[in-house]
C-alpha cells in the first residue's frame, strides 16, 4: 500500500509539473504574440497590451526561473524606447537571470555589458568588455565572436580610427569595413546610443 501511495504521489507531482510547464508555455506564447502584433510607437508610451505581455512574462519567469526565453523576450519589450527611460529596467532583467543562477555567454554577455553601460554602470560594463576581449583574443572565432571581439576592442579604446581598417581586415573581407566604421563613429559620438542597439 505504501508503495502504491508513493507511485500515486510521484505521478501527481509529475502531472502538476507538466501542467505548470504547459501554462508557462501558453503565457510565453501569448506574450510573444502580443509583442509581434504590437504598435511599437504606442508601446513606447506604455499600453495595456505591453503591460499584459510583461506581466505574463513575469509569471513565466516565476514558474520557470531557469528558462532564458522569457527573460530575453522581456528585454526585447523593455528596450522599446530610449536608453534614458529603459536601460535600468533592462539591466534588472539580466540581473534577475543571473540571481536565478543563469549564465551568460557570447552575445548575451556583450548585451548585458551594453545594458550596464547604458544604465550608468560603466566601470562594471568595461570589465565585462575586457573579459570578452581577453577570452576571444587567442582563439578561432565564428563571425558573431569576431564582431563581439572587434566591438569590445573599440569600446575599450584599443583600436583607433587610423588602425581600424587594418584591424577589421584581420577578421573580415573589405565589405565589412564600412559597417565596423559606422559603429566606431556612432560609438565615439554617442556611446550609449551605439550600445543601446545591442542590448
Amino acid at each position: 500500500m505504501r508503495k502504491f501511495l508513493l507511485v500515486i504521489t510521484l505521478f501527481l507531482a509529475l502531472l502538476a509539473s507538466c501542467k505548470r510547464t504547459n501554462e508557462s508555455k501558453e503565457l510565453y506564447n501569448h506574450a510573444c504574440t502580443l509583442f509581434q502584433n504590437a504598435d511599437i510607437v504606442e508601446w513606447m508610451n506604455n499600453s495595456p497590451e505591453k503591460d499584459i505581455a510583461i506581466n505574463e512574462l513575469d509569471k513565466v519567469i516565476e514558474m520557470e526561473p531557469k528558462w532564458w526565453a522569457p527573460y530575453n523576450q522581456k528585454i526585447q519589450i523593455l528596450k522599446i524606447g530610449s536608453y534614458q527611460n529603459c536601460a535600468e529596467n533592462v539591466k534588472s532583467v539580466y540581473e534577475l537571470w543571473l540571481n536565478n543562477n543563469g549564465t551568460l555567454d557570447g552575445f548575451q554577455k556583450f548585451s548585458y555589458a551594453c545594458s550596464l553601460y547604458c544604465s550608468g554602470n560603466e566601470s562594471q560594463s568595461l570589465r565585462i568588455f575586457s573579459e570578452l576581449g581577453d577570452s576571444y583574443a587567442k582563439k578561432d572565432l565564428n563571425d558573431e565572436e569576431k564582431i563581439i571581439y572587434i566591438f569590445s576592442e573599440i569600446i575599450l579604446g584599443n583600436v583607433t580610427k587610423s588602425d581600424l581598417k587594418t584591424f577589421v581586415l584581420e577578421f573580415f573581407e573589405e565589405s565589412m569595413v564600412q559597417n565596423i566604421e559606422d559603429f566606431y563613429n556612432l560609438y565615439n559620438n554617442n556611446p550609449k546610443e551605439a550600445l543601446w542597439m545591442y542590448v
